[in-house]
């Protein structure tokens, strides 16, 4: 990460932790960047409130758990209460409503356990020299600009990547090796498929849905292979699964399909995604649609050029989104040509009567069609008898199932498995393995055969609508146990096979799932813990959350702090690397007080350096008292204290203003033009991260008394000027300046600027016609867009908009660019600066160029936008990059 983005991070952080509203809604937004939550914070005394809006609000015993951990976390003062307001967006009034009351606790110290607290002096933090070679290290994974590997007792280290060791990225052709097998008999499908060309050809994504078994695989494997299709997507067609899948993992796997890196690589953040995944003309193929709606948006927004063929159990997506294709059951002759294809026979006159009264029932369900065929077969039965059978009972999926215990004992020995993983797919040899089965091939032909599998050529599942009632004639409840130790003995085996682990790594997460559900605690702990390196390496992190969490789980409910701690400090290094620096903070944090707490000194080394990087000795991105905006009139301190040691400096200066507007009523403007700011509350010189920018002096500056040529703190409401005659301007275009800070009194006053240590941003206001005794408000400006990633266009400036919405105004500082290149973006139309928006006059443009030509890939910045209604600026993130 870039120094000054790094710099933002943790000022934003420490703000956070002090209470700034602002600091903690841009850490939890950029948490549920991937949700389409927007939130809002405010405080009032000791009361926090969260205001949520979203299309699709999540319901509040989801959200307001995670909202309580990370909120605890941050340690903030006084903090007592906290209000969450969940908003459906254009809704009038609140979806829901929550209110949790919490204790302030003591912040957490980045130093050993030995404390001031426990009457032992503090030691020196133990530091982690990691002067390693990135392509020296057999297991690790760079994330972003961060390189993690193996510490001690598994911890994971991060280590930031000098230049030279970052990784190479390379592109390559996809090829056919991500097509998926072809689907050589189709029927009733060539329509769809038909209709599928047609709305790519016009680049528009595509939603098949329907109910199991009705061939939306079967539809997508066929339509991957249409010579009318292919020359479509230059760039490659991918199929991929998005079974127990998370958008980031999904990305990943586009990433790889896309690029190759001499070492593990995974990219940080969404705008890496994107900028990775522009101008593929390519089609992807996403098959098990399970997620949510918000989910697939996201998925979609993060790669815009890529075209997807999706396939799902209802419909997802709207309109604009993707061209919904439902699809149903087979009409009458060609559900017929089915059931005579998997009876292996012609149907004779008597049996076509009641084969099509069968298919009308069925109301030509591919799957359940193949199904009685192939049982008919099977069972060398009269057709007549079984379609009788079949129209008598409920369910279809009933008369199939009934013969399962007189299969082959080996195929008795693989359903149980089959049906605990409920569809998740095994290859051959893993489900030989798992299930004890002698003669795998024999039992998976018999199974396909009867259509109770199905399969992609390589990897085998139970048709999932069998899954129900087979569990409901077959008791498999004592079968969980041998499936957990056999999936724990097959991945000791293959733990230092990353390859082999992660083909069954959905059948892993089954069985984890299944052991939690069953209270197996101790199982899913040490299988968890097996399948945690192998997750990290595999840059699928979102699965590898998932793990993380329930490993964490069972070491809570065993009441095993190391094994806690070691869980906490995973998730918390996971979510530094992703720029989640409210769950970092949070997860490690626990992990810390944890690991001092049982004195396991070197873990807490490990976690505390990885912290370093989220909470070190950063300054912020600027800490001069005169970059703060006073806010004017100044409202009443938030902070009692303050008041009382500022009392004797205000009287100082009231008193010292009078007798000197009793010799001069122009007011001494600072160096760069401006009238000396009125007394304000400022929180602390910290809380101000805009840069000093260049004072320039004005030209002609208005008069203005001020008090005192210093901003001094005071909760005191600010006092009404006296008017005074506009002063006759000077024919010089330039004031010089004076060296006495103290004006001298003359005939005919002019303005002379006097140095100040500590200029303003600020240019002289505008002044009232005539003062007036009710107090302005001063409210926050709105800054749209909040980021900006200009690719590798040079050549078309950008616009940021900063619009005041409703009655008061906001005073706009030096807008400045700063980071690490902030050269690269140049400012061609300022309309901001020094300009204060009003009701009336609302808003303002800016325009950023970006300028290429940087020896790097990737280039940062940020823009700096210092207002009065706040001491933390609004800031707008810039990034460009170069060809790769």
């Amino acid at each position: 990460m870039a120094q000054a983005v790094q710099a933002a991070t943790t000022n934003q952080l420490k703000l956070a932790k002090q209470g700034h509203p602002d600091a903690i809604a841009a850490l939890i937004n950029r948490s549920l960047r991937t949700k389409k939550i927007n939130v809002q914070v405010s405080r009032n005394a000791d009361c926090l409130v969260l205001m949520l809006r979203a299309d699709v609000l999540p319901a509040p015993a989801k959200l307001v758990p995670w909202l309580e951990r990370n909120l605890s976390a941050l340690k903030i003062p006084s903090l007592q209460q906290v209000q969450i307001i969940g908003w459906q967006t254009h809704a009038k009034l609140p979806v829901w409503t929550q209110e949790i009351t919490t204790r302030a606790g003591k912040p957490i110290s980045t130093d050993p356990k030995h404390s001031p607290e426990n009457g032992v002096p503090p030691q020196t933090p133990c530091r982690i020299e990691a002067n390693i070679q990135a392509r020296d290290v057999p297991g690790q994974v760079t994330v972003g600009h961060n390189n993690t590997i193996v510490g001690e007792n598994g911890s994971l280290v991060i280590n930031q990547l000098p230049a030279n060791q970052k990784p190479t990225i390379t592109p390559i052709a996809v090829g056919d090796d991500f097509k998926p097998p072809k689907f050589p008999h189709l029927l009733d499908r060539l329509n769809a498929s038909q209709q599928i060309k047609e709305i790519l050809q016009a680049s528009q994504n595509v939603e098949c849905y329907g109910s199991q078994g009705l061939g939306k695989t079967a539809l997508l494997r066929f339509s991957a292979h249409r010579d009318d299709i292919t020359p479509l997507f230059p760039d490659g067609i991918i199929y991929l699964s998005a079974r127990n899948k998370s958008v980031d993992d999904l990305l990943q796997s586009l990433f790889e399909a896309f690029y190759e890196t001499d070492i593990p690589f995974k990219p940080a953040t969404e705008m890496h995604f994107r900028r990775m995944l522009r101008n593929k003309k390519s089609l992807v193929l996403l098959d098990n649609i399970n997620g949510s709606q918000i989910d697939i948006e996201y998925l979609l927004s993060c790669a815009p050029d890529i075209k997807f063929l999706l396939a799902s159990q209802q419909q997802n997506l709207s309109e604009s989104d993707a061209t919904a294709l439902p699809l149903s059951g087979l009409p009458m002759p060609d559900a017929i040509a089915l059931f005579e294809r998997s009876l292996e026979r012609s149907l004779q006159p008597i049996e076509q009567k009641a084969v099509r009264e069968l298919c009308a029932h069925l109301k030509g369900h591919p799957l359940q069609i193949k199904q009685i065929a192939s049982l008919i077969r099977h069972q060398k039965i009269a057709v007549l008898d079984k379609v009788k059978h079949v129209l008598a009972t409920q369910s279809p999926e009933q008369v199939t199932v009934e013969t399962a215990k007189e299969l082959l004992d080996s195929a008795q020995q693989a359903l149980p498995v089959l049906g605990l993983l409920a569809g998740v797919p095994l290859p051959a040899n893993a489900l030989a393995e798992i299930s004890g089965t002698t003669n795998i091939n024999a039992t998976l032909a018999l199974l396909e055969d009867l259509s109770w599998l199905s399969t992609n050529g390589t990897q085998y599942c139970l048709a999932e609508n069998l899954v129900t009632p087979l569990k409901q004639i077959w008791d498999w409840s004592g079968c969980l146990p041998r499936l957990v130790n056999h999936i724990t003995r097959w991945s000791e085996r293959y733990a230092q096979n990353s390859t082999e682990i992660l083909e069954c790594a959905d059948a892993v997460l089954q069985t984890l799932k299944l052991a939690a559900e069953a209270g197996q605690w101790s199982e899913v702990l040490y299988l968890s813990q097996l399948f945690d390196k192998p997750l990290w390496l595999s840059r699928q992190w979102g699965m590898w959350e998932q793990v993380l969490q329930w490993q964490l789980q069972a070491a809570q409910v065993i009441g095993n702090p190391t094994a806690t701690a070691l869980a906490l400090h995973q998730l918390g290094t996971r979510s530094l690397c992703l720029d989640d620096s409210l769950s970092a903070n949070a997860y490690l944090h626990q992990a810390l007080e944890l690991r001092e707490a049982i004195g396991d000194n070197v873990g807490a080394s490990i976690t505390r350096h990885n912290l370093g990087l989220l909470l070190g000795d950063i300054e912020p991105i600027a800490e001069s008292v005169s970059d703060v905006i006073t806010p004017t009139p100044p409202s009443p301190s938030p902070w009692p204290r303050l008041a009382l040691v500022a009392m004797p400096i205000l009287i100082g200066a009231i008193v010292g203003g009078y007798v000197t507007l009793q010799n001069i009523n122009i007011s001494t403007p600072t160096s760069n033009g401006s009238p000396n700011p009125e007394p304000s509350p400022s929180p602390s010189p910290e809380l101000s991260p805009s840069p000093n920018p260049k004072p320039t002096p004005s030209p002609s500056p208005e008069p203005s008394p001020s008090p005192n040529p210093k901003p001094t703190p005071s909760p005191s409401p600010k006092p009404t000027p006296s008017p005074s005659p506009k002063p006759t301007p000077s024919p010089s275009p330039e004031p010089s300046p004076s060296p006495s800070p103290e004006p001298s009194p003359s005939p005919n006053p002019k303005p002379t600027p006097s140095p100040s240590p500590e200029p303003s941003p600020f240019p002289n206001p505008e002044p009232s016609p005539s003062p007036s005794p009710e107090p302005t408000t001063i409210l926050p400006p709105n800054v749209s867009p909040t980021n900006i990633d200009f690719e590798d266009d040079t050549k078309t400036p950008r616009t940021i908009t900063i619009r005041l919405d409703g009655r008061g105004e906001s005073t706009i500082g030096k807008v400045d660019v700063v980071g690490e290149y902030p050269k690269a973006f140049k400012i061609i139309d300022d309309q901001c600066s020094g300009k204060t928006l009003r009701s009336q006059q609302n808003s303002c443009v800016i325009q950023v160029q970006y300028i290429a030509g940087y020896p790097t890939t990737r280039i940062e910045a940020q823009l700096l936008i210092p207002n009065n209604s706040s001491s933390n600026p609004k800031v707008v993130d810039l990034a460009g990059s170069n060809l790769i």
